[in-house]
């Protein structure tokens, strides 16, 4: 029979919790080291062992296990689970914690994007049109259906060498900011 508690738990430098918190190694102790306050319902333990949750720079908890009405004695074996178990329950915590930290960048970027009255847009290696904004759709006449995907010399046609120099800029640096060149709207009225 197993079971799963949570509770708070001591901590501090003596503690299981403490010590392997402060060492960032899973910790074994037997007998009375192992009766601490840990067991919520007042039982005794013969052994615990106890793990820290670590992060890329903290400890973000500890993971504790016992056996006390089972029979058997947790052992070096059951720490090493123990440590590898609490070391993917911390990759995960972090993964998600990037995740979100992701997530909540990728808003930003896309609230500064389509709130620039500036036309941003995107090629793709292949020189296709992938990003495209709300200034681009008022400067160029083109609703983001209608460009996305196409090729980016229809924006700047008329000066195909222009366009050809600009790419060319792009590649070498990765990015390209103030660089004026002649474009074309949708109804074909030249943009200098």
């Amino acid at each position: 029979r197993y079971s799963c508690r949570s509770w708070p738990m001591p901590f501090n430098s003596s503690s299981n919790s403490g010590i392997s918190c402060c060492s960032r190694s899973p910790v074994l102790r037997r007998g009375a080291e192992a009766d601490l306050p840990l067991l919520p319902l007042g039982g005794a333990a013969n052994a615990l062992v106890a793990a820290p949750v670590c992060g890329k720079e903290r400890v973000l908890g500890v993971i504790a296990a016992d056996h006390p009405s089972g029979g058997r004695s947790v052992d070096e074996n059951d720490k090493e689970g123990l440590m590898l178990f609490a070391g993917a329950v911390g990759l995960a915590i972090e993964t998600t914690t990037l995740f979100k930290s992701l997530a909540q960048s990728e808003a930003r970027y896309r609230t500064v994007l389509e709130n620039s009255p500036e036309a941003v847009l995107g090629l793709s290696i292949k020189h296709h049109i992938h990003t495209w904004n709300k200034g681009a759709e008022i400067i160029f006449g083109y609703s983001a259906a209608e460009v996305l995907g196409k090729p980016g010399s229809i924006l700047f046609s008329d000066e195909p060498q222009a366009t050809k120099s600009l790419v060319a800029e792009i590649m070498e640096k990765g990015s390209v900011r103030d660089r004026a060149v002649a474009g074309t709207t949708k109804d074909g009225a030249r943009l200098e």
